[in-house]
């Protein structure tokens, strides 16, 4: 037994010793592969090695190397791992292991080289070459890993270690490397010095990002000392600077830094900058310095909403002082106090609001004291007695300057304040001790360029009468351009010495700058009414009633907007007023006229039947009436001013009564020109003459009154063409038509007189002129009239070519005079002026008609049709065209012209075809058949015919198409009836060859009727009997006899 254990352990010590032969065989073999390049081998020789002992740790960092030049880093680094973790200090492996992952930016690999390295400066503690070197690839990684806290000491160590005088470039690397984790710690704010230093060693301000991070942290805390140091760096790169150059000047001109920038580098930082919120506020600082106030405003309002720095809000404060400009102010301060030093923007809202008070009451506005006393507990919540200037300021408000005084005495400031100073001068002023406060303005300005102590000063001045106060008050408008009181003041002197034009100019800019200046306002509309500037005084009216509810300014501006022919600014300018007072009539009137003038005639009858309503008056009664009148409501019209005329009928001014009579007259023209379009001819008699009654007083009440002879002039020539024997039986006592159309005449003349070159009154005495020659019976006097009508019209035209109208009755009066050329000439020329004129169409069409020319005459009203498919004189002009080439294609074109407006010549155009087409009898074409039979041709035409009978158009001819229409229809008690109108209506001048038709239409019907005596009497007065009549007499005979 004991020799087999001793045998055992035996075969076991020979197999330890073989294997740890192999295993140093196979290294030396791995180590010559590796020697000789020979990786693939080295890499099998090693893993033999490690397959006889995994954990043989020459074996695994053999493998390796072998793995790291055949490019499989990431297996090399699983070996390289395991030795480290077999020996912990092998320094081989760590220092295999960082050359592995050197470079790579993933985090995971960050991180294990920080491990490597901390490890590998352990090893290398008593070698300060090598630990340096590690240090430095330590604070690499750590900086990478945004690990500054442990960066800032490993920076440090390494620093320490490389001396200050040696390896330079090393050493500016880790200062910058120093910087840059300093400015990334939290607590960067405790490092300023160690910051700044490093910052200069490692020359990082050429690292844009290191430099940029910089100098925020610089900005940050308010260290701009040491911006500006680093501004005055030289850099290849100059364009980083000007944001920063801006920013400095920002500063300095807020706090008064004194240091010392230079102007002509912040111009050029200014005009280069690429921040814009930094350039718009540079700009803005740079205007406050060379006291452009107004501008520098502008420029911070913008600045500060792009870019909100406590400096720039303060220069804005600044400036905003500078300018008086109390309401902004006001609400600036409101503003900042949540923002900044409570104490301080508590002190100068008080002042703001104290300051906007005084100037209130410079405006001549009523004292708040509610607002004062608020201002009071205001400079309470000061600390010390800061507050004590305003304090008193607002006691010289409340009118108690002794009471100022004695806070000025008791609590003293330390320093010298120039708004303590002003409230001196304020309280002297309100003791009226000028002479000292006169005294104390001089100290000030001795000490303090003040526009505030100009102004006060030039009153002082102005009080006392000393010429000096002009050239003083001229200081403070140039020191504050936006001084109104200044401005007032020497507006104020100007109007003293009679300068009313540069007065005016002075008090309307004081104006622009406060608006709700009652004072500024009343002197500004005195110097206009005096110098009758209008144009001013709206200006004025329009800046005043903006701000202020004032309801006479508001009122002032419609009147006046109204005389200017600016209706929309009258109409808002009263609308505004009555919302102040709903109930005055006046206003509503006024908006009506306004309403008038602009062609709102609906809003202007609402507005004046609302003034009526509260009051009437006789103004407000005529405009409603012309309101209805333009809105072609002439009835109501009539209506509205005989009511008035009734209500206002006794004490009515002249002026008035002229405006009732031509609202009257023009409404009772338009009612019976209403008629006369719809034949009731005896309605339009009736306001005709109504008409011609009121202008003829109007004209006799009146002689320079245009309105009432044109209106004589118009309403003669209408009842001389309808009905004259009316005007010669009231008017002209039977002395004949032809003289009332010589009243008509006369009546244009007499307009002519009043206004020569009123083309409308030329076209008109053409027109009528023209009338006459139709209707004249002396063959010697018509050509006369015809050149007359012609020579008048070319005085219109003479008078304004531009209107086609004038050109119209030009074409009209030569075609009728026969000068076919110059008609033809003046219905172009009315077409050069608008295209789309359908009558000048029609005028060339019916031209060409006359003329024989069917062709042109077809295009003409082919033309007119295209420019308005629904005029009917269009088609029945065509229609006039088919019936002579082709008369079956006459009825379409009639029934067409029916269809669009049953213009009364297409309604007996058809009915005279239908007519035709019955008396043809079986000889009709198929097309005319069709028509009479599937169209209804006889049922149309009835139709039609039925309508212009309603409308009280129908002349003798339609009234006897119409009878035998009906006759054929079988309707012969209505035709019997129609026929029996006709015969009442036949005079002694109608042949008596269209009495014996009348008598024999009116005679057959009775026979159908069954009336036979009656057409036993009406066949016998026949003179020519034809075969049908005397057929009918026998027939009559017959049924009377039997």
């Amino acid at each position: 037994m004991g020799l087999s254990r001793m045998f055992s352990v035996h075969t076991k010590c020979c197999k330890k010793m073989s294997s740890s032969t192999q295993e140093k065989k196979k290294v030396k073999l791995a180590k010559e592969a590796l020697k000789n390049n020979n990786f693939e081998s080295a890499l099998a020789e090693s893993k033999a090695i490690l397959e006889i002992n995994p954990d043989n740790v020459t074996g695994l960092i053999l493998c390796a190397s072998a793995l790291k030049n055949l490019q499989k880093p990431e297996e090399a680094v699983i070996k390289l791992e395991h030795v480290v973790k077999l020996q912990p200090e092998n320094q081989t492996a760590w220092q295999g292991l960082a050359s592995l992952l050197q470079g790579s930016e993933e985090r995971a690999n960050l991180e294990k080289l920080e491990n490597i390295y901390t490890n590998l400066l352990k090893g290398s503690k008593e070698d300060e070459s090598k630990a340096a070197d590690f240090l430095g690839r330590l604070l690499k990684v750590l900086v990478k890993l945004e690990k500054f806290t442990d960066a800032i000491p490993t920076a440090l160590k390494r620093i320490q270690l490389l001396g200050e005088n040696e390896n330079q470039d090393s050493l500016k690397e880790t200062y910058r490397l120093l910087c840059t984790s300093l400015l990334g710690h939290k607590d960067s704010k405790k490092e300023k010095e160690l910051i700044h230093k490093s910052f200069m060693a490692g020359e990082c301000i050429v690292d844009p990002s290191i430099r940029s991070s910089y100098c925020k942290i610089l900005e940050k805390n308010h260290m701009w000392c040491e911006l500006h140091e680093l501004l005055l760096i030289d850099t290849e790169d100059f364009s980083w600077k000007n944001m920063y150059i801006c920013r400095l000047f920002l500063e300095d001109a807020a706090w008064n830094l004194s240091l010392q920038l230079d102007e002509k580098a912040i111009k050029e930082a200014i005009e280069t900058c690429g921040v814009t919120g930094y350039k718009t506020l540079a700009e803005a600082a740079l205007l406050y310095k060379e006291k452009i106030y107004v501008d520098a405003r502008e420029k911070f309002e913008k600045g500060i909403a792009i870019e909100d720095l406590l400096s720039a809000k303060e220069l804005y404060y600044k400036t905003l002082l500078a300018l008086g400009d109390w309401t902004k102010i006001v609400a600036f301060s409101r503003q900042m106090i949540n923002q900044d030093d409570p104490g301080k923007w508590k002190l100068r809202l008080a002042h703001g609001i104290a300051c906007s008070e005084e100037e209130n009451q410079a405006l001549g506005l009523n004292r708040n004291e509610k607002l004062l006393n608020s201002v009071l507990i205001l400079c309470e919540q000061v600390p010390g007695n800061n507050g004590s200037s305003v304090e008193a300021a607002v006691q010289v408000l409340l009118g108690n300057p002794g009471k100022a005084l004695q806070i000025l005495k008791l609590k003293p400031l330390p320093e010298v304040d120039l708004e303590r100073a002003l409230v001196h001068v304020k309280v002297w002023i309100a003791k009226d001790e000028s002479e000292k406060a006169l005294s104390l303005c001089e100290e000030i300005l001795e000490d303090f360029c003040d526009w505030r102590a100009f102004l006060f000063k030039g009153k002082l001045l102005l009080g006392k009468g000393d010429s000096e106060a002009t050239t003083v008050l001229d200081n403070a408008m140039k020191l504050n351009p936006e001084s109104w009181e200044a401005k007032m003041l020497k507006a104020e002197t100007l109007l003293t010495a009679g300068q009313y034009q540069n007065s005016l100019k002075l008090f309307h800019e004081a104006l622009l700058l406060r608006p709700t200046g009652k004072i500024i306002f009343e002197k500004v509309m005195e110097i206009c009414s005096k110098l009758n500037d209008i144009k001013t005084e709206i200006d004025a009216l329009q800046i005043y009633c903006a701000k202020s509810h004032d309801f006479t300014a508001l009122l002032r501006l419609g009147i006046r907007k109204l005389e200017t022919e600016d209706q929309n600014g009258a109409i808002h300018a009263l609308q505004t007023a009555l919302r102040l007072k709903t109930r005055d009539n006046s206003v509503w009137t006024l908006l009506g006229d306004a309403y008038m003038l602009r062609g709102s005639f609906e809003s202007a009858v609402k507005a004046l039947q609302r003034s009526i309503e509260i009051e009437a008056t006789p103004e407000a009664v005529c405009l409603l009436g012309k309101a209805h009148l333009a809105l072609n409501e002439p009835e109501e019209a009539a209506k509205v001013i005989k009511e008035g005329m009734e209500m206002f009928k006794e004490g009515m001014e002249n002026h008035v009564r002229i405006l009732f009579f031509e609202g009257l007259a023009e409404a009772q023209s338009l009612i019976a020109e209403e008629a006369m379009k719809t034949s009731r001819f005896g309605r339009s008699m009736e306001y005709f003459l109504l008409a011609f009654n009121n202008y003829e007083i109007l004209t006799r009440e009146c002689p320079e009154n245009l309105l009432g002879w044109n209106g004589i002039a118009r309403v003669s020539k209408y009842i001389a063409e309808l009905e004259p024997t009316k005007l010669l039986e009231d008017v002209l006592k039977n002395e004949g038509q032809q003289a009332a159309f010589d009243v008509s005449i006369g009546c244009w003349k007499k307009s002519l007189e009043l206004e020569p070159t009123c083309s409308v009154s030329l076209r008109n005495l053409a027109l009528t002129y023209l009338s006459k020659a139709i209707f004249s019976s002396g063959a010697n006097e018509v050509p006369e009239l015809f050149e007359l009508s012609v020579m008048t019209a070319v005085k219109a035209v003479e008078a304004q070519s531009g209107v086609p109208e004038n050109w119209l009755s030009l074409g009209l009066t030569s075609y009728w005079k026969g000068d076919f050329a110059l008609s033809q000439h003046s219905y172009i020329k009315a077409l050069v002026i608008e295209d789309r004129c359908v009558e000048a169409w029609i005028g060339l069409g019916s031209l060409y008609l006359k003329s024989g020319n069917l062709l042109l005459a077809n295009k003409m009203f082919s033309e007119a049709q295209s420019k308005d498919a629904t005029y009917s004189p269009a088609w029945t002009g065509q229609a006039l065209i088919a019936e002579t080439v082709r008369p079956g294609e006459a009825m379409d074109l009639f029934h067409h012209s029916l269809s669009q407006q049953g213009h009364q010549g297409a309604v007996k155009g058809y009915a005279e075809w239908t007519l035709n087409a019955l008396k043809e009898g079986t000889s009709i074409s198929s097309h005319v058949q069709y028509a009479l039979e599937n169209l209804h041709a006889v049922s149309t035409a009835l139709e039609c015919l039925e309508k212009l009978e309603a409308l009280g158009r129908m002349d003798l001819w339609s009234k006897s198409a119409y009878a035998l229409l009906l006759e054929k229809a079988g309707f012969p008690r209505k035709a019997k009836r129609l026929f029996e109108e006709i015969s009442e209506s036949v005079d002694e001048h109608i042949s008596s060859q269209a009495k014996d038709s009348i008598f024999s239409n009116l005679g057959r019907c009775e026979l159908l009727s069954g009336e036979y005596e009656n057409a036993l009497v009406h066949y016998s007065m026949i003179q020519e009997p034809s075969a049908s009549t005397c057929c009918g007499l026998g027939l009559a005979q017959y049924y009377v006899v039997h």
